[in-house]
Formats: structure tokens, sequence, C-alpha cells
């Protein structure tokens, strides 16, 4: 065996060990219940402490929201980064490769420094695990961010950025102290892990929120949602910036790529900013971002680096164009609000309609989509992945016919719905592919190897 091969094993020896205590578990884990009754974050801090993480006084921010956390997160990274100093960043799920989730200075942590410093993680996890009751476990995500605090502390790094799992409150990633933090959109997702309502969403949510921070940023809220996050802020006394009203954004133009804007925040007003992400909530994207790295680099950024920061920044997955005749865009849309955004970004760009592959499992919001997709979209063809821990089924075939939508087909494999799809456009309509960041990575590769 080569040594390329024997540093995979023992880098998949270590997912193994990240994944163990919930796969030998989960069978005794209720599912319909919510994460405060069945989540147990002091086994990530005792999982922390073990890998000699816990106390690290690096400045660090959490991030979490329904949609667009992990693009707040390599943006607000890049503008950091931009101003000199050296960034961790964690974000999570991978596309392609594991080392996806770990990156120091925006670049992919080595398989090298994966296997040296996850070692250690998979010792402390076998470790631990006989002393776990059922039916608690060591969360997935507790052994990937000892792992990427591990290497980010190898690197020393001075700021590191933390996207949160599904959840804030009982989450395995929000028990790191932070100084800053970010809560993107949300809604009603993650049920009913999360709760039954989006109030439920917005108290595990704003679960983020420390004493220790100097200020969280917010996105566009509804006002219900909202209050539920000011309450916590004024409960723990930080002091909020939210989009909309602290933070505005204005269109110059747009472009072919996306928008050209003037970003304001408490600090000063950047002009001529370029974001290349077509929906207009990736102008709320870069503005929270942005908004995150003055409180992280204490007062304005540099005016030339932002802009050459968000010049070279792909909002990638976010209605990104992998090919321009006929046009073919991935998202990462797993929900009926996404859906809807899709739409109308569709409409703006173009006269024809879209022919949709989505990638969406079960237990998401598939149902939501097909009814934001169905009324403007020339055809619907429901996919899988290839390989996936999450559920899918004939389920969207089931809720078509429930609708009596006629534009919806099931094909399981992947490559040959996107040759349905392509057939279906005739080189003409607009190609749209919607679903898991595990499903786009796999699609991409799929279009890519096409090319």
């Amino acid at each position: 065996m080569n040594q390329v091969a024997k540093l995979e094993d023992k880098m998949e020896a270590i997912v193994s060990a990240i994944y163990h205590s919930y796969m030998v578990r989960k069978t005794h884990i209720d599912s319909s219940l919510s994460d405060q009754y069945t989540r147990s974050p002091g086994w990530a801090q005792a999982l922390y402490q073990a890998c000699s993480v816990a106390d690290v006084n690096t400045t660090s921010a959490l991030v979490t929201g329904s949609k667009g956390k992990g693009t707040v997160s390599k943006l607000a990274e890049a503008l950091v980064r931009g101003q000199g100093l050296k960034t961790g960043l964690f974000t999570s799920p991978h596309q392609l490769c594991y080392t996806e989730r770990i990156r120091v200075n925006g670049d992919e942590v080595s398989v090298e420094d994966f296997v040296r410093l996850g070692q250690g993680v998979q010792e402390s996890l076998t470790n631990m695990e006989d002393t776990i009751p059922l039916p608690q476990y060591m969360g997935p995500m507790a052994g990937w961010l000892a792992l990427a605090l591990r290497i980010f502390q190898d690197q020393e790094t001075e700021v590191n950025i933390l996207e949160c799992g599904r959840g804030a409150r009982f989450d395995d990633v929000a028990v790191v102290k932070a100084q800053a933090a970010a809560i993107n959109t949300i809604f009603d997702e993650h049920l009913p892990y999360l709760g039954q309502t989006d109030l439920d969403v917005a108290w595990h949510k704003a679960g983020i929120i420390q004493d220790s921070m100097v200020g969280v940023v917010v996105a566009r809220q509804s006002p219900e949602v909202l209050k539920v996050i000011k309450d916590e802020a004024s409960l723990k006394g930080v002091p909020l910036l939210v989009v909309g009203q602290d933070l505005q954004a204005e269109v110059v133009h747009p472009t072919e790529e996306g928008w050209v804007v003037n970003l304001v925040t408490p600090h000063g007003t950047y002009t001529d900013v370029s974001i290349k992400g077509l929906p207009t909530y990736a102008i709320d994207n870069g503005l929270m971002a942005l908004a995150l790295a003055e409180i992280l680099c204490g007062g304005p950024l540099d005016h030339q680096v932002v802009m050459s920061v968000f010049e070279d920044f792909s909002f990638a997955g976010c209605m990104e164009r992998l090919e321009d005749q006929p046009p073919l865009h991935v998202d990462g849309c797993i929900h009926r609000v996404c859906a809807q955004a899709i739409v109308e970004t569709l409409g703006r760009r173009y006269d024809k309609p879209a022919v949709y592959v989505l990638g969406i499992p079960d237990n998401k919001d598939i149902a939501g989509v097909l009814a934001s997709l169905v009324p403007h979209g020339k055809a619907i063809i429901c996919t899988m992945p290839d390989r996936c821990h999450l559920p899918f089924s004939d389920l969207p075939m089931t809720i078509a016919k429930a609708n009596g939508y006629e534009k919806v087909e099931l094909i399981p494999n992947t490559a040959d719905a996107l040759k349905r799809a392509r057939h279906l456009s005739g080189g003409e309509l607009p190609l749209v592919l919607l679903g898991t960041q595990i499903w786009v990575g796999q699609a991409r590769q799929i279009v890519e190897s096409e090319q």
C-alpha cells in the first residue's frame, strides 16, 4: 500500500471515530424530541478539554442561521484575512473531501495534518465513549471541531470563524467562547429537532449569543423572530447590528454575475462593491460578513481590500453558474423560502421557464420546494445522491400525485437525471440544480466530467 493510500485509510478511521458515538446510539435517540431533550453539549466540552483546546484564547466568531451561514463564514474569513490576520475557518458539510471543512488562511488543511492531529482526537473519542450513558452521545460536530481547533492551535491562527451545526443553544460548536456572532435568516427548518415553529427555531439559534460577545450581526427576520433574538441579546447585554436597520445596502446596478452595491455599516460606507451572487440575499450575506469582519478587526476595514476580496470571492452554491449555454446553475436550496427566492431571481434573469433537478431528502422541505417551483418550471426531476446518510425515497412522487403536479418525475440516478434535464431543456431553457451540499458536490462532479 502506498503512502497516499495509507494516509487516506487513517483519515477514514478518524472520520469513523467522529461519527461512532452517534451511529451506535442513534436507535436510542427519540427523534421526535427537540435537541434540548436529546443533546448533551457538555460531552463536547469534555472532549475539547481532553484535546487541550478548550481554553485557547484566540479571537473567535460563531455563525448560525437557517440559510447562508456557510457563505457568511467564508466571506467574513476572507475579509479578516485581507486585513493581514491569520485565520482559521470551520464549515460543514463538505461537498467532495473531508479537508474542505477546515481551512487555515484560506487553504484546506493537508491530509498529512488532518491525520497527524486527528489521531489524537480519535484516541480521545475512543477513551470517552464508554463513559457516556445512553441515550446521550458525542455529537459528530464535537469531533470535527476538536480536530479543527487542534489544527488552528498548531498553525497559530489569530482569528477563528466557526460555523455552527443545525442549532446553537445546544450545539457542540456554540460552547466555544467567542467574541462575536452572526445569525442569518431563520425559518422553520430542522423540525422537530429545533422545535415545532420558526419561533422555536429562533430560540435555539439565539442561544449562540454569549455575554462575552462585543457584537452580533443579524440578518433580516420576521418581527416575531427578531424579537426572540433581541430578547436574548438584551438578557446577555450584547449589542446587535441588524440588516435593514443598522446595516444598509444600496444597489447601484445589476451585473451579469450579480450586483454593484454600496454597503453601509456604523463604521462608514464602502462604495461600488462588486458582489458575484445572483439572488438578492447574496447582498445581505455580503453585508453581514462585512459587519462581522469589522467587529473581529475592531473597526473599519481597508476599502481597497474590501473591494478586492468581494471581487475575487465566489458565492459557490448560491445560484452559481457552471455553464453558459444553456445557463446551468447550482444552489444548496432545501426549503421553500430559498426556492421562492430562486424563482424570483430566475424571473429577473431569464424570460424562459427553467428545468429543475432536485436532490432534496425526505426530511427536508421537499413539499415546500415543489409547491414553489411547479407553477414556474418547465419540468422538475427529482433524484438522489449515490451515497448519503440522509433519507431519500419516492416521496416526491407521492407529493406530486397528491397535488396533481404533472411536471414532476423521479430518476434515482443523478447522471441520468441530468441527461433527462438537458434533453428537456433542448439547449435553450435554463437548468437549475437544487439540493443538499453533498448532492450538489456530486452533481457538480458529473457536470464537470461532461465538459
